[in-house]
């Protein structure tokens, strides 16, 4: 199966500071897909990557509110939620996106302060 999936460059759009990210998790792997950027639908304009997937493969989209979100100085990241997708890849698609929403809202002692969105495609197996 493939799916397009890259949010527009940065400097597509100078001014407006990314929003969301995609990430998927393949077996033993997990890679961020194109670069962050704005939600896709958002704008008139985005460049496309196809992504080859698999049974039992994930994709995550995901808003900046997770992976900005902070507890004291430090921020959640990028590299905490690729573990975090790594570790549920085996889970169903709301079993992920539950996991995902829980820590990042937990990592912030319960008090987001930025709105945390995610979707996750799980490809049947």
């Amino acid at each position: 199966m493939r799916i397009p999936v890259h949010p527009p460059r940065r400097d597509d759009h100078p001014g407006q500071p990314d929003a969301a990210g995609a990430q998927w998790a393949s077996g033993d792997a997990v890679g961020e897909i194109g670069r962050p950027g704005n939600v896709l639908g958002l704008l008139p304009r985005v460049r496309l990557t196809d992504v080859d997937l698999a049974p039992g493969d994930a994709v995550l989209f995901f808003t900046d509110g997770v992976v900005e979100g902070r507890r004291d100085k430090e921020m959640y990241g990028e590299e905490r939620l690729r573990r975090l997708l790594g570790a549920s890849r085996a889970m169903g698609a709301a079993g992920i996106a539950e996991a995902i929403v829980n820590e990042a809202v937990a990592f912030q002692s319960g008090l987001p302060r930025d709105d945390i969105a995610v979707m996750v495609l799980k490809i049947p197996t």
